[in-house]
C-alpha cells in the first residue's frame, strides 16, 4: 500500500519534462552544446554582442505597455544660435562685475583683434608723448625758471620718461582708471640741490587693489579720500610674498593727494571710468564662443563623419523590440561608432558576411563621410567677422579691417582713420591733464613755486601722425602769399616742426626785433611769392596785373583747390 500511494502520488505532482531531441542543454559546457547554441543566432554580430537574457516574460510585458510604438530615437531639437545669447547674456553680468571684470578684461586683451585695437592706441600714445614739448609763457620769466626745473626733472627720473609713463596711464584703455602715485625725493647736488624732484610715478595695477574697498570715500559720499592696496598681491618670482607681513598686515592705503588718477569716460559721479572694454564684452564674448564651435566642426570635418551599413532585418528587429539580440547588437555598433568618432577607439571588428546574391556588397560596411551638402546653418566667418567689426569700431580702430573683406577704400579707410585719431587724442588729453593740472602744481609748490595759471608750465604732446608735406607746404604758400602768415621767429618755428625739419631758429636771433630782422635779411630775404599779385590788382589770376574780363582762371588749377 505505501509503495501504491507513493507511485500514485509521483504521477500527480512529479510531471517529468524531458528535454527534445536536439535541443542543447543549458549551461552545458560540451563543445556539441556549446556549437548548436550559437547557430540559433541569425549573425555573427549577434554572437559577438548578446549577453544570457534575464529578463522574464513578466518582465516584457510590463516593457510593452510602455509607450514605446513608434518612438523617435533619433535627436529632435537643435540648440541654435540663441544658445550662444543666451550664455552670453547669462555670463555678462558675472564677468563685468568687481573686481570679476579686471579679471575679464585682462583675458580680453588675449584676443587678437582687441589686442590689436589697444597697441595701436598705445603706439600712437606713445610716439605722440615721446616727441612733447614743455611749453611755458614767453614773457614771464619765472615762468621760464619753472619751466627749466620740471624739464629737468623728467630728465633725471629714476628710469622714466614721459613715453613710460603716459604708456603706464594709457591702461585706463583697459580696467577704466589708471593710479600713478608720485613718488617725490630731494636733489642731492647740483644747480637744484635741496629740492624736492619727482623721482618717479609708480603705476598701481587695479588687479592690485584691496578688493572688499578699493576706494575710501568721505565727506558723504562726495569726495574720494585715498584708495587701498592688498599686501598678498606682492610676490617675487619665487611665488613668496615679498611685501613685509603681507598675509597679516592691514591694506595699504595710499591717500589721494600722493596719486594721479585718470579715468576713461570718468563724472564726477563715476570717477573710476568706464572701461571701453565692456562695451566689447558682448561681441568678444560671441565671437570666442564661434571660434570655438568653429574649430569643433573643423575637427570634425577633417576626421570625417563615420557612417555604418547594416541589414534592414536587423534594424526592424532591433526598433521592435531593443532587449533581443539584435537590438543589443545594433546598441553596441552605435556605442563603438561614437567612441571611433571622438577619437576614444582605433578601431571595430565587423563580420564579412555578404548579401544574398552577391559577391562583392557585404552585409555590413563603415565609411568616412567629409561635412557637405547644402545645410542652412549660417556660415560661421561672417558671424565672426561681424563681432570683429564691433569690436573694432567700439575701441575706435574700424579701418584695421577694411580691406580684409570684400568692402573697402580709400576714403572709407581715411575717413575711419580720423575717427581714431580723436580717440587717440581724447587719451592724450587726459594724460595731459593729469600731469599738468595735478603733477606740476604740486611739485612746484613743494619747491615753494606759485604761479597763477596762466604762467603755469604745461606738458604738450606732439604729433599722433606727421602732417603732410604737400598739404602743409601748399597751406603755408598759400597764407605766406597775401602777407597773411606772420613773420615771426615762432611762426617760422611751427612752420618747422610740420615739416619734419629739426632746425630751429637760434634764441640769439629771437631777443629783440633787431636780431630778428638780421637773420630775416640773411636767411630769409624773400619771405614772399608773387602769386598775390592778381589778388592786389583786383582779379584771382596769380601774378596777373590787370583785371581780365569776369573769367577766373585760378578755378581750373587743382593746387587751388
Amino acid at each position: 500500500m505505501a509503495s501504491a500511494e507513493t507511485s500514485t502520488a509521483q504521477t500527480e505532482f512529479s510531471v517529468v519534462q524531458k528535454r527534445p531531441v536536439g535541443r542543447p542543454r543549458k549551461n552545458s559546457t560540451h563543445p556539441l552544446d556549446i556549437q548548436k547554441q550559437q547557430q540559433q543566432f541569425s549573425s555573427p554580430v549577434q554572437m559577438a554582442v548578446v549577453a544570457p537574457s534575464t529578463t522574464t516574460t513578466e518582465d516584457k510585458g510590463i516593457a510593452n505597455n510602455m509607450s514605446t510604438s513608434r518612438l523617435r530615437l533619433g535627436e529632435l531639437g537643435s540648440e541654435g544660435m540663441a544658445a550662444i545669447r543666451d550664455i552670453t547674456n547669462y555670463l555678462q553680468p558675472l564677468e563685468l562685475r568687481w573686481p570679476t571684470c579686471l579679471r575679464t578684461y585682462e583675458k580680453m586683451k588675449l584676443d587678437s583683434t582687441v589686442s590689436a585695437a589697444l597697441d595701436l592706441g598705445y603706439i600712437l600714445i606713445e610716439k605722440r608723448f615721446n616727441e612733447a614739448k614743455l611749453h611755458y609763457n614767453k614773457s614771464s620769466e619765472r615762468s621760464k625758471e619753472a619751466a627749466d626745473f620740471i624739464e629737468w626733472c623728467f630728465d633725471n627720473m629714476d628710469g622714466q620718461t614721459l613715453r613710460s609713463i603716459a604708456r603706464n596711464a594709457a591702461t585706463f584703455r583697459e580696467h577704466g582708471f589708471s593710479i600713478l602715485e608720485k613718488v617725490y625725493t630731494r636733489v642731492k647736488d647740483g644747480k637744484y640741490k635741496g629740492w624736492f624732484k619727482v623721482a618717479k610715478l609708480g603705476y598701481r595695477h587695479p588687479l592690485s587693489l584691496y578688493q572688499a574697498e578699493p576706494f575710501v570715500f568721505g565727506g558723504d559720499g562726495r569726495e574720494l579720500v585715498s584708495v587701498k592696496q592688498d599686501p598678498s598681491f606682492f610676490k617675487n618670482s619665487t611665488g613668496f610674498f615679498s611685501y613685509p607681513n603681507s598675509i597679516h598686515s592691514e591694506p595699504i592705503e595710499i591717500e589721494r593727494k600722493k596719486f594721479i588718477l585718470m579715468g576713461y569716460n570718468a563724472t564726477d559721479s563715476l570717477i573710476c571710468g568706464i572701461s571701453p572694454l565692456a562695451g566689447a564684452y558682448k561681441a568678444w564674448r560671441e565671437k570666442v564662443i564661434l571660434e570655438d564651435l568653429e574649430v569643433t566642426g573643423t575637427s570634425k570635418s577633417l576626421s570625417g563623419m563615420p557612417l555604418i551599413y547594416i541589414p534592414n532585418d536587423i534594424l526592424s528587429k532591433a526598433a521592435m523590440d531593443p532587449t533581443s539580440p539584435e537590438g543589443l547588437a545594433v546598441k553596441a555598433l552605435d556605442r563603438q561608432m561614437a567612441n571611433l568618432h571622438a577619437g576614444e577607439q582605433a578601431y571595430m571588428r565587423l563580420p564579412s558576411d555578404l548579401i544574398d546574391g552577391s559577391s562583392t556588397t557585404r552585409a555590413y560596411e563603415l565609411r568616412f563621410l567629409g561635412v557637405d551638402g547644402t545645410s542652412q546653418v549660417p556660415n560661421t566667418k561672417e558671424l565672426i567677422n561681424d563681432r570683429k567689426k564691433a569690436i573694432l569700431d567700439r575701441l575706435g580702430a574700424g579701418f584695421i579691417n577694411v580691406g580684409n573683406d570684400s568692402v573697402g577704400s580709400y576714403n572709407l579707410g581715411e575717413s575711419k582713420s580720423n575717427l581714431h585719431g580723436h580717440y587717440v587724442e581724447r587719451d592724450c588729453n587726459i594724460i595731459e591733464e593729469g600731469l599738468n593740472k595735478d603733477l606740476i602744481p604740486q611739485l612746484l609748490a613743494m619747491n615753494n613755486i606759485y604761479l597763477p595759471s596762466d604762467e603755469l608750465p604745461y606738458v604738450l604732446s606732439g604729433w599722433a601722425e606727421d602732417p603732410s608735406k604737400d598739404e602743409t607746404s601748399k597751406v603755408i604758400q598759400r597764407t605766406a602769399a597775401v602777407g597773411f602768415l606772420p613773420a615771426t621767429p615762432e611762426v617760422v618755428d611751427e612752420n618747422f616742426a610740420m615739416l619734419g625739419y629739426n632746425y630751429r631758429i637760434p634764441e640769439e636771433y629771437k631777443t629783440s626785433p633787431e636780431k630778428w630782422q638780421e637773420y630775416m635779411n640773411i636767411y630769409m630775404p624773400q619771405f614772399t611769392s608773387r602769386s598775390g599779385d592778381g589778388l592786389a590788382a583786383g582779379g584771382l589770376n596769380g601774378t596777373s596785373s590787370s583785371v581780365q574780363g569776369s573769367a577766373d582762371n585760378s578755378v581750373s588749377n587743382n593746387e587751388n583747390v
